[in-house]
Order: C-alpha cells, then structure tokens, then sequence
C-alpha cells in the first residue's frame, strides 16, 4: 500500500501540529469507580471498543459501527464526560463507526491515530468532527509512551509495510499497576510476528488480551498468544455474523492453552475490575 494513499491528509497532520501542546485536564467520572479501574470490552456487534476507566481518566479504543454508535455513545458518557484519549486503531468502519458520534457527546481531548486514511464517509465524518471540535490529534508510532491518569499506554504497532489495513492496526497496552491489557485491533499475524520479533515476551505480556481480528484464524498465532500468556481472552464480535467470528481454530486455541475467554456476542459487554495488583471479572457473565 502506496505511502501517499495512508498518510492523513495535510489539513489533519496541520491540526495534529498546532493543537497537541495540551494539558490533560481529567473530566467528571459520573460512575464510582471505588479507587480501582475497569477494562469495559463493549459489545457493539461486529466491531471493536474497549474503555479504561479509573476515579480520574478515562481512554477509548476503537469506536465500533455506524450502527452502533448512539448506544456507544450513550454507555461511555454514561460512565465519563471525558475521554483523555480516543484510541482508534485503523479507520476501518468496524472500529471508527461510532468516533464522530463519541466526540459529539464527551470532551476528547486526544485523538491517536495512525498514518493509515480511507476517502471513505465514515472516515471523512471523523475528520469532520474532529475539527469542528479542534481536537488535539497525535500520529502514534511503536515505541510511543502516555499516560491518563493513574494509566500508562505503549503503543506497540504498526511496524513494517504490509499490503491491507488490518496488519496497519495500532496495538497498544493499558497498564494499571502491575495488572495490564492488550488490545490489538484487527492485526494479523504478520504483525505479530514483528511486534514478538521488536518486543518479546516482556512488552507483550498481559493480563487480558482482546484477540486480534474479532478472533479471526488469521490473528492470534500460538507464539503470539504464548507471549501474551494472558488470564483472560476476549472476542468481540457480532451475533450470527456472516465471517464466522470467531473461527474454531482461534476457540481451539485458546483452549489448547488453558485461557478461559468472553464472547461479547454470548455475553455482551464483558467489564473488568483490577486494584492494579490482581484482576477479575466484574459482571456475572460465564467465562467459555
């Protein structure tokens, strides 16, 4: 894929210039959260967005569908009036549908994005609001370091070139104390091979891991999920979804392995609690 083609048009990088010399400023947490933080691993159907909330911050990943996106909407700012950081992986509509209509209903304060652009009019939307509400944006690379709150997130990937948007995905990891997540948006294999090959075990490492490409055969290699050796796995997909969602060969796995895991089309959104030294699952829904 041509570099021209996934570069964020001018405009944007022009905004991202003048507009991320900010100051976090954390908003109101409407719902106690009791000192701890929780990993909510929203159900959107077949998308992806996950939400890290502490007593003082608040960061998004991935923003789901089109189709999803005034409930989404509806449940972060139920939670949070702010966002310090919308995470959006690739600009895929299965992971930006919902992003202009977040940025609508709380205060963003950072948009992270890669270099990866569609001319599509999800994507075009996003822009939109992003400068309609003179957001700071931030074009992450692999090896960048922030921090909301009591939260510290590493940027782990895109490395390399590849020919599709899933392998461009960013990957990041939320710490919260000694207890962590890895959310790795739709990166395939070949991305995690590079990331196992940059990183090893001890950056990869994670308590939770939300699989790769909504539990896709073609993400989540057994190296990759070796280095991971998370807790607890989760798959966010769409009930009946035509792609097969998750793929039996991903189910096997993770059995194989002995990591229990959440289906967001079984069980809905998945939340879970850590003090930052252990982590558990917060809802009643039964693990696979």
């Amino acid at each position: 894929m041509k570099r021209a083609v996934r570069t964020v048009c001018a405009a944007l990088v022009c905004v991202a210039a003048v507009l991320f010399a900010w100051e976090a400023v954390s908003g109101r947490i409407t719902q106690e959260i009791d000192g701890k933080c929780e990993f909510h691993f929203i159900d959107v159907g077949q998308g992806d967005c996950s939400m890290f909330i502490t007593d003082g911050a608040a960061v998004a990943v991935d923003a789901g569908t089109s189709e999803s996106s005034a409930s989404l909407a509806a449940y972060i700012s139920g939670y949070t009036d702010t966002l310090d950081y919308l995470i959006l992986t690739h600009p895929h509509e299965d992971h930006i549908g919902g992003a202009a209509a977040i940025i609508n209903t709380v205060d963003v304060k950072c948009v992270l994005l890669t270099d990866a652009s569609t001319d599509t009019y999800t994507f075009t939307r996003l822009l939109d609001a992003i400068e309609e509400k003179e957001i700071a944006v931030k074009q992450a690379a692999a090896g960048d370091v922030m921090s909301a709150g009591d939260m510290d997130i590493t940027v782990l990937a895109p490395l390399g070139e590849f020919d599709n948007y899933n392998n461009y995905s960013m990957v990041v990891r939320i710490d919260y104390g000694n207890v962590s997540a890895l959310v790795t948006g739709d990166a395939e294999k070949a991305s995690e091979n590079l990331m196992l090959e940059k990183w090893g075990e001890k950056e990869l490492s994670a308590d939770v891991l939300k699989l790769g490409h909504h539990g896709s055969s073609t993400s989540t290699g057994k190296r990759f999920l070796d280095a991971v050796s998370p807790s607890w796995a989760v798959i966010s997909c769409g009930e009946d979804n035509s792609y097969g969602h998750p793929h039996r060969e991903t189910l096997a796995l993770l059995d194989d392995f002995g990591i229990p895991y959440v289906r967001t089309d079984k069980t809905g959104t998945a939340v879970f609690v850590t003090d930052g030294k252990s982590i558990a699952l917060k809802d009643s829904s039964d693990p696979q």
